[in-house]
């Protein structure tokens, strides 16, 4: 999608080419790839349970980490960005239209590349994206926080702290940090449950969510004998055939029943304080799966020193600019460097608190092969472009000029370098000179034909 890919866009596509048909021939749909603000948010989280309820299509999200490493669709993105540019500037005016972008984009007939289409979006709330979702804080987990979202919960009839029947609700899943992780949290964006008036306080306390008084009633829901799972199901949908089952849902699905609290009515003691559930079966990519209830968030706990005896050797300042491992820093160099840049950026190894010094493995930088022949928006953003990590170390004292980084994309970051520039320290007055000889290189350009100010 070109222009504002935000969550309008985004819900008006995906119902648009449900309503087409297009996954027709398919029961789940696995989500993946990037995870920014405009594909992974509340409202989107939202549609996930509205796709069941419209077209009975499961949604599992199985995006990338925030910090990923390459993706397919990443050059794909700048290639399409790329034509409508070129397309702009042959026709001197800007691409007015969503049919002028997919237009431009059909015409180059490109290579796995399914056709563009193109769509009127009113950014305008409805019952498929409400704007009052909640927005809550007190979660273990947020919607940005989890890579991996299933979109059922344990079902609050079944009270055995192992969980083996779940059911899907709007808006309330379970997520994880990613596919690895064997913890699961809840994630609840529904408008009610910030109304006092409609939370079930003893199912609240017992199950360690938010619990609405609706969620006693689950006549509207069907229970598969495979999955173990209750899905809401319509007059249409129960005559559609499961795939788990084998069989019509309104001939071997079990309804379910409008009960009374499970928690005032419940034979079965338990500790107030303490959940009930604790863990969970859940059908995953890797089949059914038996996943652990996180009601607190871990805290990462980072034992800088096992020894607390060097500390008394340490003065106040060197404890505030103390370095912990895994923390990269631009560093002064001590002699003299071949590509001109009197400093060098390193990641923080060891600390010997003994002989002050830091052990750093160090970076070198990505020269651009003379292939290329303009510059991206990563040389425009980080004149120096990109450092890649080496098995090279380096020992350095306590009291070398250092600065803390700021890296995009293995690329330092444009005001890092304008600080070292700052920094009487370094003695380094910028990249220009560098930047003409490497665009020298690039372009094959005899020297008298670049001045330099």
């Amino acid at each position: 999608m070109r222009g504002k890919a935000d969550r309008f866009v985004y819900s008006r596509v995906w119902l648009r080419l449900l309503s087409e048909g297009v996954f027709d021939c398919f029961d789940t749909i696995i989500k993946s790839g990037d995870k920014g603000g405009a594909l992974k948010n509340v409202a989107t989280f939202w549609l996930a349970g509205r796709i069941w309820e419209l077209y009975q299509k499961r949604l599992l999200w199985h995006l990338l980490c925030p910090y990923h490493a390459w993706n397919r669709c990443d050059p794909h993105g700048g290639r399409i960005t790329r034509i409508c540019a070129a397309k702009e500037r042959d026709l001197d005016r800007a691409l007015g239209t969503p049919e002028a972008h997919a237009d431009a984009i059909n015409a180059r007939q490109l290579k796995n590349t399914a056709t563009a289409r193109s769509y009127h979006v009113v950014r305008r709330h409805d019952e498929n994206l409400p704007a009052n979702l909640a927005l809550k804080e007190d979660q273990v987990y947020s919607v940005r926080d989890v890579c991996v979202a299933y979109f059922e919960t344990p079902d609050l009839f079944d009270e055995d702290p192992v969980v083996t029947r779940t059911i899907c609700r709007t808006v309330l899943g379970l997520g994880s940090l990613h596919a690895n992780s064997e913890d699961v949290a809840f994630i609840d964006v529904r408008p009610d449950s910030r109304s006092d008036e409609k939370i079930c306080r003893a199912c609240t306390a017992k199950y360690g969510r938010t619990v609405l008084l609706e969620e006693h009633d689950q006549s509207h829901y069907y229970l598969c004998p495979e999955t173990q799972t209750f899905r809401m199901e319509n007059e249409r949908s129960l005559f559609r055939k499961c795939n788990d089952c084998n069989d019509l849902v309104g001939k071997r699905h079990i309804q379910g029943k409008k009960r009374p609290c499970p928690s005032l009515a419940s034979k079965h003691g338990w500790i107030p304080g303490s959940h009930c559930h604790k863990q969970v079966w859940l059908q995953t990519l890797m089949g059914r799966k038996l996943l652990t209830l996180a009601y607190t968030r871990t805290q990462r706990i980072i034992d800088l020193l096992p020894q607390p005896r060097p500390f008394r050797s340490c003065t106040k300042k060197e404890l505030t600019d103390l370095l912990v491992p895994g923390m990269n820093i631009i560093y002064k160099k001590l002699t003299s460097a071949q590509d001109d840049l009197p400093w060098g950026l390193g990641e923080c190894l060891h600390v010997d608190f003994l002989k002050k010094l830091y052990t750093l493995r160090l970076y070198e930088r990505k020269i651009p092969t003379t292939m290329r022949t303009q510059f991206t928006h990563a040389w425009k953003t980080s004149p120096l472009g990109k450092w890649i990590k080496t098995d090279n170390q380096l020992v350095i004292p306590w009291s070398t000029p250092k600065i803390l980084p700021k890296l995009y994309f293995n690329s330092i970051a444009t005001e890092t370098l304008h600080e070292i520039m700052d920094d009487n320290r370094f003695n380094w007055k910028g990249w220009g000179r560098i930047f003409v000889s490497k665009l020298l290189e690039i372009q094959d350009l005899p020297p008298q034909q670049v001045t330099v100010s």
